[in-house]
């Protein structure tokens, strides 16, 4: 009998609890999208940020392979290297 007067359409108890829990459901809600909001911001930011770390990596590396391909042709064809590679006495620290 208790029960049935706690719970009763009309009574205070059951319009108190119907609207915290109506309360909660809409918080819980509106918790839910803003978190999976965020974390696609996040995660949107955090790609961006690797892409422009890549992009200096990859900068930076292809100007280091320049300057070797540079220094590399600079002692192709630099005569005094070719005299190196075709000198057939071995060089001691005497000579």
């Amino acid at each position: 009998m208790l029960r049935n007067t706690l719970f009763k359409k009309r009574s205070v108890v059951f319009n108190w609890l119907f609207s915290y829990i109506i309360f909660l459901i809409i918080f819980l809600v509106v918790s839910f999208l803003i978190y999976f909001n965020t974390t696609a911001i996040i995660e949107t930011e955090v790609n961006n940020a690797n892409k422009v770390l890549l992009n200096s990596a990859q900068n930076d590396m292809d100007k280091i392979l320049l300057e070797a391909r540079k220094v590399s042709l600079e002692a192709f064809f630099n005569v005094r290297v070719q005299r190196l590679l075709y000198l057939e006495k071995d060089i001691s620290d005497s000579d």
